[in-house]
């Protein structure tokens, strides 16, 4: 066969690589078969193998690498690719004939074919001949080679691949051969006896005679391949110890120093011994005889040795690769080369990969051996590329509990990186691994582990306690920051301190200290002055700052995603952190309002009451971009004392006026109007979606206000002023939603303040209101709170009957009500509640009039409490009442001119009216005249006759008999009904649909006949009746929906009225009403 040829003529030449195997072999006392290494029979002594570690020689450093030396064009790929194809076709040349002589048991030619398959990884410019009859020609070219082009590391990678495919065949063969199978050949004979005596023969070789023998291979590459292939088939025969052989292999891999030959050979080294490594623990305790076999065996200290030498000696050859000579060192060029070094960094990685795998690796070891010299390679080989890839494979390859017990270590090298690794990243990570490690471990323990920490076994709790990484961490970017200085961009710092908050609020929730730090220090360090030469502003505990940068796009999304943060977990506490609003200032004022918005929404998803001053500042100065526009933030937020934002001269004279009522003088009361342009004077209709956003931003700050509340009626008050002062400067616009709960929320005040500083002395709750100036008078409980449109229906309680409830109650008349020790009293409580309305009534003059009218009829009420406890100053509060009205209609006049807001704003007026008590009858006169007048005024008739009629109730609120009746007049109340019937027949003749007005006016006339008033007779409502008869027979069969609902009113009107005619108690009355 083709095999015995090739191996007699290999044994011809004694010059050949198989020959010299052969007498090698011979020479060291080995058997020889016939055909086996050599044709004929004994060979000549030869020396023993070259030792395992010789000066390079060949595969040194070659002036040629496998690197590609031009830029990757067209030509140079169709070049690599025609390289590679041939180096290929070689290759797979040479796995046949190998094969072929594997099946004709023909080893010389096996290890000569695979030493010229491997020859294809070496020397470019070295290759065998292969043939019959002839010998290699060591230096001879195969093929047409040019001296300057070589192949790069990717085609190299496949080439490699190639080859590596076929090396396990080839570590299987030698086995085979060698005999060191055992366990098949038992298998084997166990199965089929008596064919296996037959067919059974003594191995030819030990496998460490082989191992020997290949060392004899002419070529540096080839030879190592070899015999690392020889060295993987001798540890799993036995023959030899690992720890032997590993050091063997360590150090005959020197030799090669190519960086792409020297990667891929170390690649295969680590590959082919990934699972002979010894893992046995390295102990000292055992006997001699144990020693001397963990001796040849070798121990878990050998393997992490031998790994670790191996990933020392690649990483520099990979860090070669960045200085290859003999290129051009131009941008291009070191990109490209960097693009093809990033493709091979697995390669150095798996090293760490296999430290990771060695079972008899202790936490201890790892601590101070091998982490150690990991990082010590890695400082000092200066290369950006393997300091960031090194980092991080550290940190996803080995377990969380190594990096919790040398973390102090690991973080201790991140600052001597370069500066062009991402420091961040590296820092984040280990961040990210240590918190999802606490995070799984404690949700993972149970009361079996809690009994374990009971009996003292360690936990991760306890290990975290030990253990502040927290600080660590921190430290670690301190250095950072003092060794870079102002080579750290404000991004970098902005997000290094996310990173470490984050890793707080999972690992330490509920630490505002570590919080607070974080925040501090990038404050700091972006307000920081540096001045060129390196300086710093300050520190913050002792940690220094680098100097300020200007904050592009990318910091500000990074420091707006840092402040948003703390809102998710904290919610309402991130007001007690020192430096979160100085952080805002440093944000454009789009992202603050953003920021500020989210702030508002967390506020109110709490739904905490706010009750703190100092929290509510800080409230108000991080929301300030929903308050104020851009350039007016400083607008009338100085003091208490200082203006009114809104409101032209006449509210400031009105306010005057009323403070002037109260006592304090009008030098005190200085109003100003609102400083700055506002997001009113944008039109709305320009962009609707900015409305919308402006409108829910408004919402928002308005709830905030009602959020605030204290038990101490002066610390609410000073809360409602810190509130005040923030807003009254945003603007006509902001002041129409912001204000208004301001001014409702000192209304509620307003209750708590008269009933400490005017408590009843009866105990209860009637409250006893004057008839005249200076007559008191009983009323029935309370003073109702009219609402819009409301009706005074008040009736007189009956008296008491029992003489003794009569002394009980003079007894507690007689005692004196407990002093009022607060600060802030009614009168400061309604100055600041005008001051208010003042300021807001410019941007909704329609909700200012409510709420002077409210105010208004809080301080009537004021006055009856007064007057009630017995306080001479009650007649103050009913000509602040009259003030608070007057100021109500002069609004009215100058501003609501809507007439939809007109009626509505004369309802409430009437309704206002209604329920106050104290005024003067002169007063009241003025004010019931002037609202009966504006009634009149109305442009619409139809709106004319409903306000008028609306208006007859201020002129009769009591029955016929009750003396208590404040002021009735009820010729007045038939003026009223009269005028508006003209108004209404007018209104008729114009659209017959309007008689509506009639049924609303009928309604009037029985509800004051009902209630009795004199002037009011059956006449009347009878009369009305025929009329409105009359008009729905003229209307015919009109089924409009305005004439369907004026018609069932009617009926239900004339249903009442016959109701009334049946029942005992009214018969008599309704009995002369014809309908």
């Amino acid at each position: 066969m083709m095999g015995g040829g090739m191996g007699d003529a290999y044994g011809a030449s004694t010059g050949s690589y198989a020959a010299r195997s052969a007498q090698a072999h011979a020479s060291a006392g080995g058997p020889v078969q016939p055909g086996s290494y050599s044709g004929g029979g004994g060979v000549p002594s030869q020396p023993q193998p070259q030792p395992a570690a010789p000066a390079p020689v060949g595969g040194g450093r070659q002036p040629h690498y496998h690197h590609a030396t031009h830029q990757d064009s067209p030509a140079m790929m169709a070049e690599q690719q025609r390289l590679l194809a041939e180096s290929t076709r070689r290759v797979q040349e040479n796995v046949y004939y190998m094969k072929q002589a594997m099946d004709n048991d023909d080893l010389p030619t096996v290890l000569d074919r695979a030493s010229s398959m491997l020859a294809e990884l070496g020397d470019p410019h070295h290759h065998h001949q292969h043939g019959h009859g002839h010998s290699h020609q060591t230096g001879g070219g195969h093929g047409n080679h040019r001296p300057g082009v070589q192949l790069s590391p990717k085609n190299y990678y496949e080439l490699h691949m190639r080859c590596m495919d076929e090396l396990p065949n080839l570590e299987e063969y030698l086995l085979g051969v060698t005999g060191a199978d055992e366990s098949q050949a038992a298998t084997q004979q166990q199965q089929h006896p008596a064919m296996m005596r037959q067919q059974y023969q003594p191995p030819r070789q030990t496998m460490k005679e082989l191992y020997e023998a290949v060392q004899y291979a002419p070529r540096v590459v080839p030879r190592l391949y070899l015999q690392i292939c020889a060295g993987s088939a001798l540890l799993r025969s036995g023959e030899a110890g690992a720890k032997e052989i590993l050091s063997e292999l360590i150090e005959a891999v020197k030799c090669v120093q190519c960086p792409i030959r020297g990667l891929f050979l170390r690649h295969y080294l680590l590959q082919a011994t990934r699972d002979k490594l010894p893992d046995a623990p390295d102990t000292d305790d055992e006997g001699q005889e144990n020693e001397q076999e963990a001796e040849n065996a070798g121990t878990v200290k050998d393997a992490y040795t031998f790994v670790l030498s191996n990933f020392i000696e690649m990483n520099k050859l990979w860090v070669r690769i960045q200085h290859v000579p003999g290129e051009r060192s131009n941008k291009e060029a070191r990109k490209r080369r960097e693009r093809e070094r990033n493709e091979l960094r697995l390669l150095v990685g798996t090293n760490l990969v296999r430290l990771s795998q060695l079972d008899g690796v202790t936490t201890e070891v790892y601590g101070i051996v091998i982490l150690p010299r990991i990082l010590d390679q890695i400082a000092a080989c200066r290369d950006p590329l393997a300091q960031a890839y090194l980092m991080d494979c550290i940190i996803q390859v080995f377990p969380d509990n190594f990096h919790i017990r040398t973390l102090d270590t690991f973080l201790g090298v991140c600052p001597k990186l370069r500066e062009k690794v991402n420091i961040r990243t590296i820092v984040q990570s280990m961040m990210e691994r240590l918190a999802n490690y606490y995070v799984d471990a404690s949700l993972l323990e149970d009361e079996a582990q809690a009994q374990e920490r009971e009996q003292g076994v360690e936990s991760v709790h306890s290990i975290a306690a030990s253990v502040d990484s927290f600080k660590m961490f921190d430290d670690c970017i301190q250095r950072i920051f003092e060794a870079r200085g102002k080579a750290m961009p404000p991004k970098e710092v902005i997000r290094l301190e996310t990173a470490l908050l984050n890793f707080s609020l999972r690992c330490y929730p509920g630490r505002m200290d570590h919080i607070s730090r974080c925040l501090g220090v990038c404050a700091a360090s972006l307000r920081g002055g540096g001045d060129g030469d390196g300086s710093v502003e300050g520190d913050v505990e002792g940690r220094v700052i680098p100097p300020r940068r200007k904050l592009d796009d990318a910091a500000v999304d990074e420091l707006e995603k840092l402040l948003s943060i703390p809102l998710d977990s904290l919610a309402l506490k991130v007001l007690e952190l020192e430096h979160y609003s100085d952080l805002l200032t440093f944000l454009p004022w789009d992202n603050r309002r953003q920021v500020a918005v989210v702030m508002l929404k967390a506020v109110e998803t709490s739904g905490q009451p706010l009750t703190d001053i100092g929290q509510i500042e800080e409230l108000f100065s991080i929301i300030t971009p929903l308050i104020h526009d851009e350039g007016a933030e400083g607008s009338g937020v100085s003091g208490h004392g200082r203006g009114v934002a809104g409101g032209g001269d006449g509210g400031v004279n009105r306010t005057a006026d009323l403070m002037g009522a109260l006592g304090v003088s009008k030098q005190s009361s200085t109003l100003s109007s609102a400083g700055g342009t506002s997001f009113s004077e944008n039109d709305p209709a320009s962009n609707p979606a900015a409305a919308a956003a402006f409108l829910e931003e408004q919402v928002l700050v308005a709830k905030l206000v009602h959020l605030l509340d204290h038990d101490d009626t002066d610390v609410l008050f000073e809360m409602l002023g810190v509130a005040y002062r923030h807003l009254r400067g945003g603007g006509k616009r902001r002041a129409a939603h912001t204000l208004p709960p301001v001014a409702f929320s000192a209304l509620r005040l307003l209750d708590r303040v008269r009933g400490a500083e005017f408590p009843p002395r009866s105990g209860g709750d009637a409250i006893g209101v004057p008839t005249e100036v200076d007559v008191p008078r009983a009323e029935d409980e309370g003073v109702v709170d009219k609402e819009e449109g409301g009706d005074a229906e008040g009736e007189s309680p009956p008296a008491p009957d029992s003489s003794a409830e009569d002394e009980a109650r003079g007894e507690r008349d007689a005692l004196p009500p407990p002093p009022f020790a607060k600060a802030i009293n009614c009168r400061k409580v309604y100055v600041f509640a005008q001051k208010t309305v003042a300021a807001l009534s410019p941007g909704n003059p329609e909700i200012g009039l409510k709420l002077y009218l409210n105010i208004a009829n809080s301080a009537d009420r004021c006055a009856t409490a007064a007057h009630e406890s017995g306080a001479a100053e009650w007649s103050e509060f009913s000509s602040v009442a009259y003030e608070l009205m007057a100021q109500a209609f002069l609004l009215y006049e100058d501003e609501v001119s809507d007439s939809k807001a007109q009626q509505r704003a004369i309802t409430s007026m009437v309704g206002t009216l209604l329920a106050c008590r104290t005024f003067e009858q002169q007063d009241f006169e003025a004010l019931v005249t002037k609202t009966a007048q504006y009634a009149a005024k109305l442009l619409k008739k139809a709106d004319q006759c409903k306000m008028v009629t609306l208006c007859s109730h201020l002129f009769f609120n009591g029955d016929e008999d009750d003396q208590s009746a404040l002021r009735s007049h009820p010729q007045r109340v038939l003026e009223c009904l009269q005028r508006a019937l003209k108004i209404a027949d007018a209104c008729s003749m114009a659209s017959p649909s309007n008689v509506q007005l009639f049924v609303d006016i009928l309604d009037y006339y029985v509800y004051y006949f009902e209630r009795k008033n004199p002037v009011i007779t059956d006449k009347f409502v009878s009369g009305l009746v025929a009329l409105i008869n009359e008009h729905m027979g003229n209307m015919g069969l009109d089924n409009s929906a305005a004439v369907a609902e004026a018609r069932a009113h009617f009926q239900q009107i004339v249903r009442y009225i016959k109701q009334k005619k049946i029942d005992s108690d009214t018969a008599e009355r309704f009995a002369p009403i014809i309908c």
